[in-house]
């Protein structure tokens, strides 16, 4: 039982593993694709040249328009409607394909508990039979003792 449930916690955490790597490659590529686009408004206007700043504006936009939760800017030129339309494109494919995982880890969970439900089923009958069994050894020395008891 311990190996199945670490099983699926490697599971869950290699789903995330996943997730958070595609974001980041998502956010890499917005970077370069958004930072040659001429006259976008996707890009982070700072006057510094702060990385980190820049790469957390990109994995921002990346995380939204993967989770399609919306607020991503307006595209305002035909390159950015096709980049917008490609990256929710392939949100919706990551979504379902997240769905599938989850919905395989459920019946991997529920097929487990049949299979322990079908084992402690197996040991209750033999519990009733061995009960049935003790039961029924008591009424026969029960009429034994009664049968040794008469005196002819």
């Amino acid at each position: 039982m311990q190996i199945w449930i670490c099983r699926q916690s490697e599971d869950k955490v290699t789903l995330l593993h996943y997730l958070f790597a595609i974001y980041h490659w998502n956010a890499c590529l917005m970077y370069m694709i958004t930072s040659n686009l001429s006259n976008n408004n996707w890009t982070l206007d700072s006057d510094n040249n702060d990385v980190f700043a820049t790469y957390l504006h990109s994995l921002y936009l990346s995380t939204l328009t993967l989770t399609t939760i919306g607020g991503v800017p307006m595209p305002q030129s035909k390159g950015e409607y096709v980049f917008i339309i490609v990256e929710f494109v392939f949100g919706l494919l990551l979504f379902a394909t997240i769905l599938g995982h989850v919905a395989n880890i459920v019946t991997s969970i529920s097929a487990a508990r049949k299979e322990f439900q079908g084992k402690t089923d197996t040991v209750t009958d033999i519990l009733f039979i061995m009960n049935t069994l003790h039961r029924g050894l008591e009424c026969i020395v029960r009429v034994l003792k009664c049968y040794t008891s008469i005196k002819i």
